[in-house]
């Protein structure tokens, strides 16, 4: 063992007695899992899961059944791509989405964006963006995921979630324990660019996932909401469509300039992807959101 290699070994070991790293870093892995276990209520609760082939008249709510259709006995004739379709239609209808889905996807777009647009991130510190990034959800491990569609429940859960995330951090020495936390701050109050940037990536990554969804034939409805939220409801009568992608597209936008009045760099990404993927998948732009 060569003594650069002794001395890794020996400062890893001191500081797993001093310490306890390894029972921490358990902690946090066990924490981060839960997530795994709540369902994005967003999606569930606008009957996205509806699957109208096995009940015509009602549709029928897939969420216990998460598994795809087997169609290894579908007819020889069909083709690969639409045999692939279908594959992949039905594995999307039957996984429903995970808080650890959307924070993982959520922490991967925010590091691409760092990765194209390193000038916008100088005197920051990336690793505390990264980390803000995919654990900015975690309060929902312990308050579960409500959506944001003005509900007073979404509101009255701030506070409970704000402890759930400083206790969350706790174990992270200063002076990055510190950055974190002012970094979520940013990000909870999008008071600054910063802030804005990754509320951005947060929010746009729910209408991205939509717009997927909608490559399947896949659609959600806030009218099928038990109820729709006044938000919903003055959003959906403006736009003419109860249709999830573009009642919380309309809700995107009036946070981004009616609201908050993000930073326009901030708004010109957001609007460029979520672009980027309506023509992907063959959908219209959104009307009410003029392109800059």
């Amino acid at each position: 063992m060569s003594q650069e290699i002794a001395d890794r070994f020996n400062y890893v070991k001191l500081m797993n007695e001093k310490y306890n790293i390894p029972q921490k870093l358990w902690d946090n892995a066990e924490k981060f899992t839960d997530l795994g276990y709540e369902i994005r209520s967003g999606y569930r609760i606008t009957d996205v899961y509806k699957d109208e082939e096995r009940d015509e008249e009602a549709g029928y709510d897939i969420c216990p059944h998460m598994l795809a259709y087997d169609i290894k006995n579908d007819p020889a004739y069909i083709s690969d791509e639409t045999r692939d379709f279908t594959r992949k239609q039905k594995i999307t209808l039957r996984h429903p989405e995970s808080v650890l889905d959307h924070s993982a996807r959520v922490a991967n777009t925010m590091s691409e964006i760092m990765f194209a647009y390193p000038d916008l991130f100088v005197g920051y510190s990336q690793l505390a963006i990264f980390k803000v990034a995919l654990n900015h959800d975690i309060g929902e491990a312990t308050v579960h995921d409500i959506p944001d569609d003005g509900s007073k429940a979404h509101d009255l859960k701030a506070d409970a979630e704000a402890r759930a995330v400083n206790d969350y951090y706790s174990s992270i020495p200063d002076p990055m324990h510190g950055i974190i936390l002012d970094y979520h701050r940013q990000f909870e109050n999008m008071d600054s660019f910063l802030g804005q940037m990754i509320k951005m990536v947060d929010k746009i990554d729910a209408i991205a996932r939509l717009i997927m969804f909608e490559r399947y034939d896949i659609r959600g409805n806030i009218y099928d909401k038990n109820p729709p939220s006044k938000q919903d409801i003055k959003f959906a009568e403006e736009i003419g469509t109860g249709n999830c992608t573009d009642v919380w597209a309309r809700h995107l936008y009036w946070l981004f300039h009616e609201k908050i009045q993000f930073d326009p760099t901030v708004i010109k990404i957001a609007e460029d992807l979520l672009y980027a993927g309506t023509v992907s998948v063959g959908r219209p732009w959104f009307k009410f959101w003029p392109r800059t």
